[in-house]
């Protein structure tokens, strides 16, 4: 994959990220996002993209902590940006255990209460004090979003020593 720009919605995440209270050197890593591209993406297809900054047109930062997000209400980000969750082929859980991989996501499954419990987390990747990624995983009977959630939607951004 060849560098592009970020997106708009990637640039307010890793904005929204960087507002982490008292996030050591935050507006060298504000300097570096402007300037950041999207050099890469995951393979498995989820919204996670890697971040390079030239250093010729950014500062470099200290050490930074793990800068973290998370999302617990599953209902309002299908609300807004729909997931797709997952079904049960040949009889569910048991029949899955014995035959294996019996199952798969589907855009056509009504999620039901059960569906919406778990989170969405982000996860703020910088190495040698460079911006180098941004990591979202989940936890649910859904795929983990191909585009990142709106920020407004995940509480507050915090720091993980």
């Amino acid at each position: 994959m060849a560098d592009r720009p970020l997106s708009e919605r990637e640039r307010e995440i890793l904005a929204f990220l960087l507002s982490a209270p008292g996030l050591p050197d935050a507006e060298v890593l504000r300097r570096q996002a402007e300037v950041a591209v999207c050099s890469g993406s995951c393979p498995c297809g989820c919204a996670s993209i890697d971040v390079t900054v030239d250093p010729s047109a950014a500062p470099q930062a200290g050490d930074c902590p793990l800068v973290e997000a998370f999302i617990e209400d599953i209902r309002a980000v299908h609300e807004r940006e729909p997931l797709v969750f997952w079904t049960w082929k040949d009889g569910g859980w048991n029949r899955w255990r014995r035959h294996r991989r019996r199952g798969h996501y589907d855009p056509s499954v009504v999620p039901t209460n059960k569906d919406f419990e778990g989170y969405i987390g982000l996860i703020l990747w910088v190495s040698g004090g460079w911006l180098e990624g941004v990591e979202i995983h989940s936890v649910g009977n859904f795929r983990s979003p191909r585009t990142f959630p709106p920020a407004d939607l995940f509480d507050p951004p915090f720091m993980r020593e």
